[in-house]
């Protein structure tokens, strides 16, 4: 009978120190009012364009850049 008094005990604790302070970290990530805005920031990242300098291959046919030094 102490050894159950003890698992409930330990489990107890395990759920106050450990599941509690999770759930209140991942609250915001569940709560999905931020989806809006990053949604936003991906289509926003998305219709940006490329980088200059970009390592893509160059097309075939077009002619190779010149230096102008």
């Amino acid at each position: 009978m102490l050894m159950v008094l003890v698992l409930v005990v330990l489990t107890v604790a395990l759920s106050h120190w450990l599941v509690e302070p999770l759930a209140a970290v991942l609250r915001p990530v569940f709560n999905l009012s931020w989806l809006g805005w990053g949604l936003l920031l991906v289509l926003a990242w998305l219709l940006a364009g490329g980088v200059d300098g970009s390592s893509a291959p160059p097309r075939e046919g077009s002619d190779p850049p010149t230096d102008q030094g």
